[in-house]
């Protein structure tokens, strides 16, 4: 059956497409988050706000989804002036395809077990942003991508944690083998762990691996929290107090100390001035013996070719 697409077969097309670069699947996440069904109207700069990235790369990956056929930019103007653009998604006809299952019941019940008994991991965080183990709310996606992106987070964390809103199920839940969410927003393995590890840190998502049917599966549960800015500081004026702390131990040193210090620098000042005065010495010793030895060459020299040019003459006669 055939139907018109939609925003978002255009962004499953782009996460299975290679040639598209992580910034430009991130701008085209967000194109699809800030418009209606067909177009929307952002400015650079605050696309590149909601990214965390400059308003030139905003431009470039902007140019890229054009080439690739992915958005169309129109200009607008109200008065003679210039507004923002105008970014309409290139919609085509596709058709549906008969549903096949990945896994069969036997898989998803194993799944679903494992992430039932997934444990809670808060890392030291307050107790009141910890989600409750029995709480089963449904996620609202709309919401949470708007909480993404009004957090403080590295545009590759929110590349990866909007990735996986994306597919995630009403209850929050995604699982699947690792080189799929590796190929889908074009990262290396390194990249991928250290991402997850830091998403896992702060709160936002709950990990496990997991064998079935001789696979190794990824089970992410998402955890609807927020990470705070105020959260991130508060780690680094701890680790500012522990630094002024040691700081503080260093300079507390005894008198005697400080005076030896001293006379274990100036004794080493005084060996350097006395090894510098004796290579001055070296080289102009050198000096004087090198110009010796020229003036005798030079006396030596006039000498051999006055008495050859006398042999000269005398052979001659």
């Amino acid at each position: 059956m055939q139907r018109f697409e939609t925003k978002y077969d255009l962004l499953n097309a782009a996460y299975k497409d290679v040639k598209l670069k992580k910034g430009t699947i991130a701008l085209l996440q967000y194109l699809v988050h800030k418009s209606n069904k067909e177009q929307c109207f952002p400015a650079v700069e605050t696309i590149a706000k909601a990214l965390n990235v400059c308003k030139r790369t905003v431009q470039y990956n902007m140019r890229k989804l054009e080439k690739a056929g992915y958005v169309i930019r129109k200009d607008r103007w109200y008065n003679h002036q210039q507004m923002s653009n105008q970014y309409i998604f290139n919609f085509g006809i596709t058709e549906d395809a008969p549903g096949q299952s990945r896994y069969s019941e036997i898989e998803k019940e194993k799944i679903n077990g494992l992430i039932s008994n997934m444990p809670e991991d808060c890392n030291g965080m307050k107790d009141e942003i910890c989600q409750d183990k029995n709480n089963q709310v449904k996620i609202n996606k709309a919401v949470e991508l708007l909480k993404i992106y009004h957090m403080h987070l590295s545009s590759r964390e929110k590349l990866l944690l909007i990735y996986l809103f994306h597919r995630a199920n009403t209850k929050g839940v995604v699982y699947d083998i690792p080189v799929v969410f590796m190929d889908a927003i074009g990262i290396g393995n390194r990249t991928f762990e250290k991402l997850l590890r830091k998403l896992r840190n702060k709160n936002l998502i709950r990990i496990k691996y997991a064998g079935i049917s001789g696979k190794k599966m990824l089970l992410i549960k998402l955890t609807g929290n927020v990470w705070k800015e105020a959260e991130a500081s508060a780690v680094d004026n701890a680790s500012a107090v522990i630094g002024i702390q040691d700081s503080w131990k260093n300079s507390q040193k005894t008198v005697t100390e400080q005076k030896q210090e001293l006379k274990n620098n100036v004794q080493i000042i005084k060996n350097r001035s006395v090894l510098q005065k004796k290579d001055c010495r070296r080289i102009n010793f050198r000096k004087i013996n090198s110009s010796i030895w020229k003036n005798i060459w030079k006396k030596c020299k006039g000498a051999i070719q006055s008495g050859l040019e006398k042999i000269r003459v005398i052979l001659r006669i």
